[in-house]
């Protein structure tokens, strides 16, 4: 009996020190955090001794059911009580025969309406006919389709072999004769200034002068400074009694439009607010551009003599040199207020047949030949008196305050034909003296 009582006890302690916590000395009890650290030391043992008890109220609990399926009981009571129920309405579709009946006049409305259209849109093309100018189209110059002439043995075909599609070889024969036709249309008559009260045609020289300064100094092609003078002159030829303090203004306004029209990069008008000194404003650049083309009637398809001058070249077989001399010609012809009246397409004749006069040294006879005389349209005869008046030109450039022509054509790029002797040689002379 003792022996067992012993063993009861012994194993009651034994217990009761596996539900205590054994922690080392010196050592604080730790508490753990989220995810925090549990220190090695501790061990946790769980006290068997008690034992677990649910609460009452707990047990009081019923158990929650799944919800298997939805009740509708809530829709039956509607269903009973009669709130649920509505009245029933009478359709508000039309009837089939009131669909098709309908359906026929929206499409007759709608035919209706096309035709109206279609009736407004023929009187505005006629209207546009009939206020279309015929002058503007090509197709009422009573020119024949294509221009096939059988060319005798002494005049060259010069486009025969010219296989380079943007020549246009089988159209330029049209061409040619359109531009013809073009600078019939705008031509600018004989002592075009008459009208002017305060401008005098000594003051033209100083502004074409300085729009070739212009042309240097902004690299601006050839095309654009011609085209500027021949605006410049037609403007001034149909508005009258112009301030000679706009002279300048209406210059630097006819550059910007014919770089508009020439360029692919044009000027900008600020720029030319400043070449000017700040004398005009940007506004009455703007201005004064809506002015000289209403003036104009927005037409600047008036033809420039470098135009003439490439075909006459080619026509001639020409070298590069003369090409450069008879752009030089041209130039100075730009200064001259008595040369502003001649045709673009006379000027260039001239122009090409002095310059193959000079630089060879070959007799006019010879330079002007049956070849040149066809393309050009021109006999000698007629371009001679022109020949005497650039040849006066060419000899007292020298005694001008306008040089900028010169100065330009004496760089390399074009070929110094400003400084070449054979424009003071006897030939020069001779012309100058005929047409004085």
């Amino acid at each position: 009996m003792e022996n067992q009582s012993r063993s009861t006890i012994n194993q009651q302690d034994e217990n009761k020190s596996k539900s205590k916590v054994v922690l080392p000395k010196g050592k604080r009890l730790m508490t753990r955090r989220v995810l925090g650290e549990v220190h090695p030391n501790v061990q946790c043992q769980r006290d068997i001794s008690k034992k677990a008890t649910i609460p009452d109220a707990e047990c009081e609990k019923k158990p929650l059911k799944a919800v298997t399926r939805r009740r509708y009981s809530h829709v039956q009571a509607k269903v009973d009580t009669g709130l649920g129920a509505k009245s029933i309405q009478a359709s508000s579709r039309p009837s089939p025969q009131a669909t098709c009946a309908a359906m026929h006049t929206r499409n007759a409305v709608k035919e209706d309406l096309k035709k109206d259209i279609e009736i407004e849109s023929k009187k505005v093309l006629t209207q546009v006919k009939r206020s279309k100018d015929p002058k503007e189209s090509i197709g009422r110059q009573n020119l024949p389709e294509t221009i096939v002439e059988n060319l005798t043995s002494e005049i060259e075909d010069i486009d025969a072999e010219d296989s380079n599609p943007t020549m246009m070889s089988s159209y330029i024969k049209d061409i040619y004769k359109y531009l013809t036709t073009l600078e019939k249309r705008y031509p600018i008559v004989k002592n075009h200034l008459k009208n002017q009260t305060e401008i005098r045609c000594r003051m033209r020289a100083p502004l074409i002068d300085w729009l070739v300064k212009l042309q240097c100094e902004f690299s601006l092609l050839l095309e654009a400074l011609h085209l500027a003078v021949g605006i410049i002159d037609r403007y001034l030829q149909v508005a009258p009694n112009v301030p000679k303090n706009r002279l300048q203004l209406i210059g630097v306004t006819a550059i910007f439009i014919a770089c508009k029209y020439e360029e692919t990069y044009a000027v900008h008008v600020t720029e030319l607010v400043q070449v000017t000194d700040r004398a005009y404003t940007k506004n009455e650049i703007l201005t004064c551009e809506k002015e000289i083309m209403r003036k104009l009637d927005f037409s600047l398809a008036r033809p420039i003599p470098l135009t003439f001058i490439r075909r006459f070249i080619k026509v001639a077989h020409c070298t590069r040199k003369n090409d450069y001399l008879a752009k030089y010609f041209v130039d100075l012809c730009l200064l001259a207020y008595s040369m502003a009246h001649y045709k673009p397409s006379e000027l260039a004749a001239a122009a090409v047949c002095l310059s193959l006069h000079v630089l060879p040294g070959t007799p006019l006879q010879d330079v002007w030949t049956r070849t040149l005389a066809y393309y050009s349209g021109y006999e000698l005869a007629h371009i001679r008196p022109i020949l005497g008046k650039i040849a006066t030109l060419v000899i007292n450039v020298d005694k001008s305050n306008f040089k900028a022509v010169q100065q330009k054509y004496s760089h390399v790029a074009l070929g110094k034909v400003s400084t070449l002797p054979h424009l003071k040689g006897r030939a020069m002379f001779k012309l100058a003296r005929s047409s004085s």
